[in-house]
């Protein structure tokens, strides 16, 4: 079960992040809540998110965050996804195109620690917490 938490608080360490954003599930219309180690994953991710923010100078819109199993196989995503462990976030920025926001972060990857998908063409970016010091963390799906 998951931990209980209000949907309008601001994820813990930011300014700019509902856990809101983070649990829902847009195809099934609901929040899921996250264990205790997803929890702590998601703050952290969150503190991440904080900094790519003011790098890009724009507000950013979460299109998926934490993600359970069944959902994940779903809406077909890979089925060791860093979404299923809250170690992942899909976001986008209004009028700006997502392989803009990648080029901008390509470089702050090790200063972030932070994993980005080389998918050029979609319409969102995915930023994860898998950061390794052996590299590609600028990888194909």
């Amino acid at each position: 079960m998951g931990i209980k938490i209000d949907l309008d608080e601001l994820v813990p360490g930011t300014k700019h992040f509902r856990w809101s954003e983070l649990l829902h599930l847009p195809l099934w219309g609901i929040h899921v809540f996250p264990t205790s180690v997803q929890y702590l994953h998601l703050i952290d991710l969150c503190k991440k998110l904080e900094k790519i923010r003011h790098y890009l100078g724009k507000p950013m819109i979460i299109t998926s965050g934490l993600r359970p199993s069944a959902y994940n196989e779903r809406i077909g995503g890979a089925p060791y996804s860093a979404h299923r462990q809250g170690m992942a976030v899909d976001f986008k920025c209004a009028y700006m195109p997502s392989d803009e926001i990648r080029e901008i972060l390509k470089p702050l990857i090790d200063d972030l620690r932070i994993r980005i998908e080389d998918l050029p063409g979609s319409s969102w970016v995915h930023v994860d917490l898998r950061y390794t010091s052996k590299g590609n963390n600028y990888f194909k799906p």
